[in-house]
């Protein structure tokens, strides 16, 4: 059942097959590098596995390698992209940006024109979104981030008026400024 001569050995493996087909997601600088070596260990992993004859052991090692594969795979292209975006910073990758962007924009636009009712939702939904995160900026800005618009805000205080008779709860009340106004001037 074992060939040696295939990079994986046991070619009639079911898990191998899937493996291998699998195998092709990963980048092509990969596959080259590293894509024998891990066929032989995947193929090793199995043989040992199934040596007892225990479908249920294989199935249960080999499932969770093949179930990784396609995860690992978005990320060796994920690393693989980051790599050339580190070495080949010159002018042209910016265009290339440029006009990926440009492409995005025509889809969206024709998305867009396509259903109207889709795209009133759509920006509805984004002006109200702005608009509240942008009310809600101003209210922090204006009562937490920047100081009160008077010099020496620690000196505010507040006035309040006790009523208090004897068969009433005490109860208090708010001095604006001008009832302030008049209560000092009379005092002067």
């Amino acid at each position: 059942m074992t060939n040696r001569n295939t990079p994986g050995g046991s070619v009639t493996s079911p898990w191998y097959r899937i493996y291998r087909i699998l195998i092709r997601l990963y980048p092509r600088d990969v596959r080259i590098r590293d894509g024998r070596e891990m066929m032989r260990l995947f193929s090793d992993i199995i043989e040992t596995a199934s040596k007892n004859r225990q479908t249920f052991a294989v199935a249960r090692l080999a499932i969770p390698i093949v179930a990784g594969l396609p995860l690992s795979a978005v990320r060796a292209h994920i690393r693989m992209r980051r790599r050339d975006r580190r070495t080949h910073r010159n002018g042209r990758d910016r265009w290339i940006l440029i006009d990926s962007m440009r492409m995005d924009i025509r889809f969206a636009i024709r998305a867009f024109l396509r259903d109207p009712r889709f795209t009133a939702v759509a920006v509805l939904t984004l002006a109200l979104g702005i608009g509240a995160t942008t009310t809600m900026f101003s209210v922090v800005n204006a009562s937490l981030i920047r100081p009160p618009p008077f010099p020496d805000p620690n000196r505010l205080a507040i006035l309040y008026l006790t009523h208090a008779t004897s068969d009433e709860v005490p109860r208090r009340t708010r001095w604006s400024y001008a009832e302030y106004e008049l209560l000092r001037q009379a005092a002067s």
